[in-house]
């Protein structure tokens, strides 16, 4: 697994856990193993969680995109948008 660096990763768990019920939320561990086995060319990455799954019944699509550094493997976070 490569090391890859999230950058505002605690406002996307800010966003996750305001937004799932925690009866469905993954750990963080689990979240972060997901990015670790993303492949290096990806540009966009999404956290779809379906309405079934959310607080107030819309389903949400939390979006990363790949930061060009030369000193990092990054990803940052984007927000979120109803689905």
């Amino acid at each position: 697994m490569r090391k890859l660096t999230i950058i505002w990763f605690d406002q996307f768990l800010d966003d996750y856990r305001r937004y799932t019920k925690t009866e469905f939320q993954r750990s963080e561990s689990d979240i972060l193993e997901k990015f670790g086995e993303l492949e290096s060319d990806i540009e966009v990455f999404i956290i779809s969680v379906g309405e079934e799954l959310t607080i107030d019944g819309k389903g949400r699509m939390f979006r990363f995109y790949r930061v060009n550094d030369d000193y990092q493997d990054a990803m940052q976070y984007d927000g979120w948008m109803d689905v």
